[in-house]
């Protein structure tokens, strides 16, 4: 028997997770308790959530395993009142907490960039891909947790996401940050030169912005197959209507965000339609290009000139 926690806004997105977690984890219902955790009408909010989620699962457990635990934070909080009130706590697991040491983000200079890379003008529409913090759009959860688990190094680099893209034949649409939720694949008329300045790490959001790995299609191909250029608005004459909202996008307050030259295609975009002749692979280091090239069949250029 098991139960599974589920902080959600309301009983209706409880009711969502529940069937969302059955599909990612071949739940079945009759050998898992649901247990939903709302904040009852109290002040919404994800950190409020969180530390909801935190009380009900020590509340419900019957053994504590505490491994790595940060001193002073709410689960030292409830380990000390739990064992004030003679919960069992099996300590024999847990291990001095180390926080992050190493910067997870990183620059690319551009006296480092190869000449290949310095050549490459707006002939191409890319596709930039990044390392991804969660499972991938063609995956489910309970993959991306086992190939995490079974890996030696991080499974889903920026590299890996590529090679997925490449092997599955598919960008996956996301309707994350797009305008109305719809699900769009992004593109960039930026010169990979000139995309440099642009990669950065970005903690809203817990990964890259971008990293130097993508999939160009050369532009007019690209044009033929519906990849459409995004329309920028400002404050001042930003439109009301809500036709073609998906290619509609703020030019930004603090940041100019018609930099990127995006361009968006709606659902996702089947490579298939594209000559693999149409093609150009961008990755990071040149000694992946014989990995990526063999594994795609696709020409490979890379940033660095090492």
């Amino acid at each position: 028997m098991q139960k599974v926690i589920l902080p959600a806004s309301d009983s209706e997105a409880t009711n969502r997770a529940r069937l969302f977690a059955e599909g990612q984890f071949d739940l079945r219902q009759g050998l898992v308790e649901f247990i939903g955790v709302t904040q009852h009408g109290q002040p919404t909010g994800q950190p409020n959530l969180m530390q909801e989620r935190d009380m009900t699962a020590v509340a419900e457990a019957d053994l504590l395993v505490p491994v790595s635990v940060r001193p002073g934070g709410l689960m030292s909080q409830l380990l000390e009142t739990a064992g004030s009130a003679g919960m069992r706590i099996l300590g024999e697991f847990q291990v001095d907490y180390a926080g992050r040491m190493a910067m997870l983000g990183y620059r690319i200079r551009a006296d480092q960039l190869s000449g290949e890379i310095a050549a490459i003008r707006e002939q191409y529409l890319t596709h930039w891909t990044h390392a991804a913090n969660s499972a991938w759009p063609t995956e489910r959860l309970q993959d991306y947790y086992l190939a995490v688990a079974e890996s030696g190094e991080y499974p889903r680099s920026a590299a890996a996401t590529l090679q997925n893209i490449v092997l599955t034949g598919t960008i996956a649409a996301s309707p994350r940050n797009m305008p109305g939720g719809i699900p769009t694949v992004s593109f960039s008329s930026l010169p990979p030169r000139e995309l440099t300045p642009l990669i950065r790490w970005r903690a809203r959001y817990s990964h890259m912005s971008f990293e130097p790995y993508g999939i160009g299609i050369e532009k007019n191909v690209a044009l033929s197959a519906g990849i459409r250029q995004v329309r920028y608005y400002t404050a001042l004459d930003r439109c009301s209507s809500e036709e073609e909202r998906w290619l509609r996008q703020s030019a930004g307050e603090r940041s100019d965000w018609r930099r990127e030259k995006e361009y968006r295609f709606r659902g996702d975009f089947d490579l298939s339609r594209i000559a693999s002749d149409k093609l150009l692979l961008f990755c990071r280091y040149r000694s992946e290009i014989p990995l990526l090239e063999k594994a795609t069949g696709i020409k490979t250029v890379s940033f660095l000139s090492e």
